[in-house]
């Protein structure tokens, strides 16, 4: 599990899409993702988890990985309101450390700015989904195992 070295909460913003690496999945594919997530980053129990969908996709994330979900619609619906949801938070200054679960380099700019703040930021994604931009402006990269995100039918 990675180490968590902030003495206050953490904060993790997660693209589901993104993680698991399809549109359409099923329940059983975010419960896999979220043990394996939490196996490789850990979510203590006074973090934030703030889940992006697509808007037909939220009852199924929210049964698999019962937390906060954003119901995008349309292309990047889901990763715009993340970005809204992580600016109100930088905004509020609340968090030592921010997990960023996507390797799409819409995050960046913003990934940049928490950790000129002094905010750890940690990008955990897929293998050969990380943008090189988003290795580049967080501290620490997780990658998820190959097959670590989907459910064996």
């Amino acid at each position: 599990m990675l180490a968590f070295t902030g003495s206050g909460r953490r904060l993790h913003i997660l693209d589901i899409e993104n993680l698991i690496g399809a549109g359409r999945f099923a329940i059983a594919d975010v419960v896999v993702l979220k043990r394996n997530y939490e196996a490789l980053v850990g979510v203590g129990p006074h973090d934030i988890v703030v889940i992006g969908a697509d808007v037909r996709s939220v009852l199924d994330v929210w049964l698999g990985w019962p937390v906060r979900v954003l119901p995008g619609r349309g292309p990047d619906g889901a990763d715009l309101l993340l970005l809204e949801e992580l600016k109100q938070e930088l905004a509020r200054a609340r968090f030592d450390d921010v997990v960023i679960g996507s390797g799409d380099h819409i995050f960046v700019e913003l990934m940049a700015e928490l950790a000129a703040r002094g905010t750890t930021v940690t990008c955990v994604s897929r293998h050969g989904s990380l943008s090189r931009r988003s290795r580049m402006a967080c501290h620490r990269v997780v990658l998820l195992a190959a097959g670590a995100t989907q459910a064996v039918a």
